[in-house]
């Protein structure tokens, strides 16, 4: 019998059971956070790879933040500590140094986490890990990384937008999480419970829809372009009327909230200008981090919008030459009198040309009488009359 069950223990092994109850032990919002990290199928236009979520137990209101490398955890756990201390100090009544700080975070055993956790000690904040290979264990973690990344491919689809926009769909999608009611918070919005105030639904916008952003006075002439053409990519949590769009000529992000939208319109990126984009399998360090080669990127997509502006310009020309013909009628039938502009033009260092001729003139030129007037030479009277000469049309 006790044979029997020494082999059955190896040959039937299973794992326990998990609670699908999460206990709640944090008593006010930015006590208890747990965390996780996912990666980007596709890096960003700025070199992003990987996003971290923290997840505020209390409220379930989601902080994320993107990295270009794993070990760029202490830097935004800083920037999250900032954020919450300030949240804290702004609505509970602070007696104590630490009472405004961050007590517990709960996370996996990854390397960046066990750093992070002895850096961080000098706050007063507990590091609580899961067992190995027990995902379970941050669950609220685990599942809101599978929520951003769902309704961050929805968002792509929706407009068939580049992979290079996952980074900014990751940030809008955790956004729409934020703004919208939770069973496990009675049903009210995290944004909600955070900022005490409720979300602004009429800022939302279709992803990726075209979005012309107005041009301060400072940079820009009086007649020139009010506005440039960019692409929606998010929201500015810093300011409420904000937000964030992706440039179209340099591929840079900026901030605004003089925006008119286009719901209708999706931009889309030359195939020339997407295949110059920073590529993990053309790095030549083989990180994600090589200011080097995200330097060359860079120098490569502003040489391809520079050719495209050329050609555009280089076709606006050919466009004004040919709308340039003008057609003249007379009472005996209509004459085709098409004008030759050329002008050629050089530096200091040559000489400069101008010549304006058309073909009616050259033929009138030829009419004219060639004779010499106080003694002159031929070619000098000539010039003269030439100078004198006047048309009629």
């Amino acid at each position: 019998m006790i044979f029997f069950v020494n082999h059955a223990f190896f040959a039937e092994s299973t794992r326990l059971s998990f609670s699908k109850a999460i206990p709640k032990t944090a008593t006010r919002p930015g006590e208890v956070f747990h965390t996780d990290i996912g990666v980007l199928p596709t890096s960003t236009f700025s070199g992003y790879r990987y996003f971290i979520v923290f997840v505020d137990e209390y409220t379930r209101y989601v902080f994320t933040f993107l990295m270009r490398k794993r070990d760029e955890v202490y830097h935004v756990y800083e920037d999250l500590r900032r954020k919450v201390k300030e949240k804290i100090k702004y609505n509970y009544t602070v007696e104590s140094e630490y009472d405004d700080e961050i007590k517990r975070v709960q996370s996996d055993n990854g390397k960046e986490y066990k750093k992070l956790a002895r850096i961080i000690a000098k706050y007063n904040t507990h590091f609580r890990f899961t067992q190995a290979y027990t995902p379970q264990q941050n669950g609220m973690a685990e599942r809101r990384i599978r929520m951003v990344m769902e309704k961050a491919l929805c968002l792509l689809f929706d407009g068939h937008l580049s992979g290079a926009l996952w980074g900014e769909a990751v940030m809008t999608s955790t956004y729409l999480i934020n703004i919208t009611p939770s069973a496990a918070i009675d049903m009210r919005s995290p944004y909600l419970l955070w900022h005490n105030r409720l979300p602004r639904i009429t800022k939302l916008r279709t992803f990726g829809c075209a979005a012309y952003a107005w041009i301060p006075m400072d940079k820009r002439a009086k007649l020139e372009a009010h506005a440039v053409k960019c692409q929606f990519v998010g929201y500015d949590e810093e300011d409420r009327s904000g937000y964030r769009l992706l440039r179209l000529l340099d591929c840079e992000v900026i901030h605004s909230r003089d925006v008119r939208f286009n719901e209708a319109e999706f931009p889309r990126f030359a195939d020339r200008v997407l295949a110059a984009l920073p590529d993990e399998r053309q790095r030549p360090c083989g990180c994600h981090h090589c200011d080097d080669h995200l330097a060359k990127t860079t120098a490569s997509v502003e040489a391809i919008l520079r050719d495209e502006d050329a050609v555009t310009k280089d076709h606006l020309r050919r466009r004004q030459r040919r709308t340039g013909e003008a057609t003249y009628s007379t009472s005996s039938g209509t004459n085709s009198r098409r004008r030759t502009d050329e002008a050629t033009y050089s530096t200091s260092s040559g000489t400069k040309q101008i010549r304006d001729l058309s073909a009616s003139e050259a033929m009138d030129n030829q009419a004219l009488p060639r004779t010499s007037e106080g003694g002159g030479s031929a070619k000098g009277s000539e010039s003269s009359q030439w100078r004198n000469c006047t048309y009629e049309d």
